[in-house]
């Protein structure tokens, strides 16, 4: 119950840091492509889906 706060803090973050890189690799802005579309078009799973 402790850790789990805190691990979704961390995945939380961690997607955030992802998002950002795909962003600067594709080079789209924040507003131009949603975070769904962004993994699929650079092919990368989210976070969670690694995790699971």
């Amino acid at each position: 119950v402790w850790g789990s706060a805190q691990n979704q803090e961390s995945i939380n973050n961690l997607q955030k840091l992802q998002n950002k890189a795909a962003r600067l690799i594709i080079g789209y802005k924040v507003d131009e492509i949603s975070r769904e579309n962004l993994h699929d078009e650079i092919g990368w799973l989210t976070v969670r889906q690694r995790i699971h």
